[in-house]
Formats: C-alpha cells, sequence, structure tokens
C-alpha cells in the first residue's frame, strides 16, 4: 500500500486488538490499548525484517503523575498487525530467540521491559539487538531475531562541513 498523504477512517482499518484478523480488504489496521488504562504509545515506531517494534508508556493508574509507569516494547508484523509467527524476541533473557521465548503455545505482541517512560527503538544490526531507554536511566537491549533479511551496510560516504 503507498500512503497518499489523505486520511484514513477507522472504520476502513482492521482491529487487531484482541486477535488476529485478516487486514487484506482493509486499509491498515489498529490496537486499541484496553487491557491497560493509560497505556499510550510516546515514542517513533521502528520497522525491521517486516516486524513494527514500538514502545508504550502506562501511567500509574493511582496517580498518573507520579513517576514511573510502564514501560513495554510491541513487535507485530508490519502488514497485519497481528503478533509475528515465530519469536522475535528474547524474552527469557536467554541470549537466543527460540522456542523458549513463547508464552505458553503463543508468541508475544508485547513484553514489559522496566519503569519509566521508553525511547525511540534503536536498532543494532551488528549485535542484532533492540536498545530502548527508559527514563529511570535504565538501558535495555533484547536480542531479536528478525524474519526477513538481515540488514547489511553496504557503504556509506562521510560529509565534512
Amino acid at each position: 500500500m503507498k500512503d497518499d498523504g489523505d486520511p484514513v477512517a477507522r472504520g476502513s482499518l482492521t482491529n487487531q486488538t484482541t486477535g488476529c484478523n485478516s487486514a487484506e480488504e482493509s486499509q491498515g489496521w489498529y490496537i486499541d490499548f484496553i487491557a491497560n488504562p493509560g497505556e499510550r504509545v510516546t515514542a517513533s515506531p521502528l520497522v525491521a525484517g517486516g516486524i513494527v517494534f514500538f514502545t508504550t508508556f502506562e501511567p500509574d493508574i493511582e496517580d498518573p503523575c507520579k513517576c514511573g509507569g510502564i514501560a513495554r516494547l510491541y513487535a507485530v508484523q508490519y502488514d497485519t498487525g497481528c503478533p509475528p509467527t515465530s519469536p522475535v524476541l528474547d524474552i527469557n533473557g536467554d541470549g537466543s530467540v527460540d522456542e523458549g521465548d513463547m508464552i505458553g503455545e503463543e508468541v508475544p505482541r508485547s513484553i514489559t521491559i522496566g519503569y519509566g517512560l521508553p525511547s525511540d527503538v534503536i536498532f543494532d544490526p551488528a549485535d542484532s539487538q533492540i536498545i530502548i531507554q527508559t527514563s529511570d536511566a535504565t538501558v535495555h537491549a533484547i536480542t531479536v531475531k528478525l524474519l526477513g533479511e538481515r540488514i547489511r551496510i553496504h557503504s556509506w560516504r562521510q560529509v565534512f562541513h
């Protein structure tokens, strides 16, 4: 699909909030954060290997002005909004992405990464890691396994002014 800059009506998008529905006949998809009151996307997403990575923040429900809150990392298929077909995040922290990174029989759509407001998602291709810093000054490095072709640097050019 090509973004022509025209607004897209919510009715022409597929709701992927609680399941994984076909998005072929729609102009895209959306996820409502209804399970966690106040949860919102606060940073720019990253698309790599057919997966959209984005962070959310859920403020403290009892006192939204209080420091802290929960930071989450989402990983969904860019074209459907569904969870990936196989694990892409090392959620058990063993350094590899495999069947041990599933919850039961399912690949999770999101994981809790810590507390505080999360930064933009940064991909480190050398170490195959997603890097996010939360406002409590913690840097979270999560090993990922991209489903598509690996990103390679073919060349670069330095410009000096």
